[in-house]
């Protein structure tokens, strides 16, 4: 259905910035 689709590409999303956050904090250093 449309919402499962939609709950998919929100939980993508999500990890991304999740990943891409941790990423640069961890690049910046301690």
């Amino acid at each position: 259905t449309t919402l499962i689709t939609q709950v998919e590409a929100l939980t993508e999303i999500h990890m991304r910035v999740m990943v891409t956050h941790v990423a640069l904090h961890l690049h910046e250093g301690p």
